[in-house]
């Protein structure tokens, strides 16, 4: 009685090696359980770990267990996230769409991925952010920058202790798409739902159930969207929120250390010491508040802007921060030629998008600066304002003297001549000059091929229409990297067709590559588990009805009195056998799910040891995943991918399922 193959497997988990073909193979007593259990359930002695660990596979089938030493391999090498630089220059491995070879490029790193159809036959202008869009920058470098100076001015200005300019800076540890708990001091990675799947609270993960506990099992659950709350969702806030992690490990040991100090009475001798070294961090509003970290972390990076600390170091050695990528001018012309105008919307100032634009397409740094770059593009606005550029509500628009760097006023987005000048800005030039032709573009500021455009600052998306002379929304692609930002408000509020930059892309398709066959194997392992706990609670039901008509006195021990529990098969099983059965089948189950968990941990590591995969968790969408397929028409990993595409193509998405639909 104690002898099936199920009770077996679970014995063989504790046996030695020697035994475990044997069990593998032993053959099932009844029929229907060979059709449940038996063709899906099996020990191998060469899926089995040293460890005695269970690998529920056929026998023979060694394919689990190469695919978790790919994991366990690929987790040892956790992919890093890196910034994208520049795609290949054009060649026979990588033709642009005009050339013989051209086809979509096989290589899935360089794609533009559709979640909205979009023909670009009706797209008449193509717009681009600049900073993390056109301009990658290298996170090694320009976080550790951005690093460095926020902790300068948290011990300077904000009056932190000296011992945070020690703080190290890992610019491989955070990603996009989390959310930061400013209140309790945590970094969450949510599923599409708003379901915190991970947490950490400073650097320390917390466990299932203390993240159930603060997030799921409360009365109202969060919105994650209040003043406590601050979403990680541009890559210029990936070395604050590390900052802040730091900030609360620190607090948290301080918290200690002064308990340790109360409990052993020192705290006069602690103060009779005194010096620098033995400040601590501000406290809170209250003790396990840590909102104020995170208020002067950002008060930290505001100023390192404001003052120009940041962008005068890039300044001085562009190509230490910023890959340079000529292959761009070749996309602003294909779109020219094929009569789209293009523009740049950025939030950088005329004397920084100048110093960067300069280096990223032709490499010229300080005197060498030229301002030929502006005559590849019809229309630039720096200082825009994002996401206050989209709204409705009316901002004012300067005309930029790039001689100078000097603003003059515009008539709502129209030169006007200024009182005290010998000669008018170039804007206004152009402009009496088209309508003195009576050209139909004088109502336009967008300047034609081959000349250098106007530059203005602010205002807001109405003078952009009109300078481009576009009168729906739907006419306009824009391409940024800020989801909020450049995307969301863009395609909300105006309808613009969106494309957001990813580039953390090129390295997930990469590691997704390398572990490709590992997904089928997990499906395969939580439909095993499924089925197993499907049959359990079977048996259970079986056994609790059995157990209940003997204690009433209205039936006996045998599974016969069951009639309808004939699909089990078991009609001439005794109770005890349904109790050892069912011990079987819950001890086989907790196996394998123990399994699927350990190899789904694995999986997910070998994209990122701390937040797996960038746009999963689990089996779900991230957050950030949700927001893209909602907002983003299409995505890619660089800007530079559309050169590998026609600009008449039209843009198919796949087709949506819903689960009762069977679609994959």
């Amino acid at each position: 009685r104690m002898t099936t193959p199920t009770f077996a497997m679970a014995r063989a988990l504790r046996c030695n090696s020697a035994l475990r073909p044997t069990l593998a193979n032993h053959a099932w007593r009844r029929q229907r359980r060979r059709h449940k259990l038996g063709g899906l359930f099996h020990c191998s002695a060469t899926s089995l770990s040293t460890e005695d660990s269970p690998s529920p596979l056929p026998p023979g089938d060694t394919t689990a267990s190469a695919t978790s030493s790919a994991a366990s391999s690929a987790s040892g090498s956790s992919s890093k996230w890196i910034s994208s630089p520049p795609p290949p220059l054009i060649s026979d491995a990588t033709p642009a769409w005009t050339d013989e070879l051209w086809a979509s490029p096989a290589e899935r790193t360089r794609q533009i991925f559709c979640n909205r159809s979009l023909n670009m036959h009706g797209v008449k202008a193509v717009g681009f952010d600049m900073d993390y869009t056109l301009a990658q920058y290298i996170p090694e470098t320009f976080e550790q920058l951005a690093y460095n100076l926020t902790l300068e001015k948290l011990v300077t200005v904000f009056g932190y202790p000296p011992k945070v300019a020690d703080l190290k800076f890992d610019p491989h540890y955070m990603v996009r798409g989390l959310t930061v708990d400013k209140r309790r001091g945590n970094v969450l990675k949510m599923d599409r739902h708003k379901y915190v799947k991970i947490a950490q609270h400073g650097l320390r993960t917390l466990s299932r159930d203390e993240r159930k506990a603060l997030y799921d099992g409360v009365e109202q659950r969060e919105s994650f969207d209040g003043k406590d709350f601050a979403q990680i969702d541009t890559l210029f806030s990936l070395a604050e929120a590390y900052l802040f992690m730091q900030l609360v490990e620190m607090r948290d040991g301080e918290r200690m250390q002064q308990k340790q100090q109360r409990q052993q009475q020192r705290q006069e001798e602690e103060e009779e010491e005194g010096g620098e070294n033995n400040k601590h961090l501000p406290e809170g509003s209250s003790p396990n508040d840590y909102s104020h970290l995170y208020r002067d972390v950002r008060a930290a990076v505001d100023l390192c802007h404001r003052d120009g600390s940041l962008k005068m170091a890039v300044a001085e050695e562009p190509s230490k921060y910023i890959y340079e990528d000529p292959s761009l001018l070749s996309l602003f012309r294909m779109l020219r030629d094929s009569g789209r105008q293009v523009f740049i919307c950025t939030n950088s100032l005329w004397d920084y998008t100048n110093v960067v634009m300069n280096f990223l397409l032709y490499g010229r740094v300080g005197s060498d600066k030229t301002l030929d770059w502006l005559s590849e593009f019809d229309v630039v606005i720096v200082g825009s304002g994002k996401p206050a550029f989209f709204q409705s509500a009316p901002r004012p628009m300067f005309e930029v003297d790039v001689a100078t760097g000097l603003l003059a006023n515009t008539d709502d987005g129209s030169p006007v001549a200024q009182i005290g000048l010998d000669e008018p800005l170039p804007a206004l030039d152009e402009y009496n000059m088209r309508a003195d032709e009576g050209s139909e573009a004088s109502t336009s500021s967008s300047a034609g091929p081959g000349e250098p455009s106007a530059v203005y600052q602010g205002g807001h998306f109405k003078h952009l229409n009109r300078m481009l002379n576009v009168r729906s929304g739907s006419q306009i692609l824009y391409v940024g990297d800020h989801i909020y930002g450049d995307i969301l408000r863009s395609k909300k509020q105006l309808g613009w067709r969106t494309m957001l930059i990813v580039p953390e892309l090129a390295a997930e398709i990469a590691c997704w590559e390398k572990n490709n066959e590992i997904p089928s194997e997990l499906h395969r392992l939580r439909d095993l588990r499924d089925s197993m706990s499907d049959e359990l609670h079977r048996v259970e039901f079986t056994l609790k009805t059995l157990e209940e008509q003997a204690a009433n006195g209205s039936g006996a021990e045998d599974v016969s009195a069951i009639g309808s529990m004939d699909d089990l098969e078991a009609n001439d099983e005794t109770v005890e056998d349904l109790r050892v059965r069912a011990w079987q089948l819950r001890d086989a189950r907790d196996a394998i799910r123990a399994e699927h968990k350990s190899r789904l941990r694995v999986y997910h590591e070998s994209f990122h040891p701390v937040w797996g995969q960038l746009l999963k968790t689990g089996y779900q969408n991230s957050r950030m995943a949700h927001q893209i397929s909602r907002f983003a028409c299409l995505y890619t990993s660089h800007v530079a991918n559309m050169r590998y595409y026609s600009p008449e193509r039209s843009y198919r998405s796949r087709e949506d399922y819903l689960p009762h639909e069977g679609g994959n």
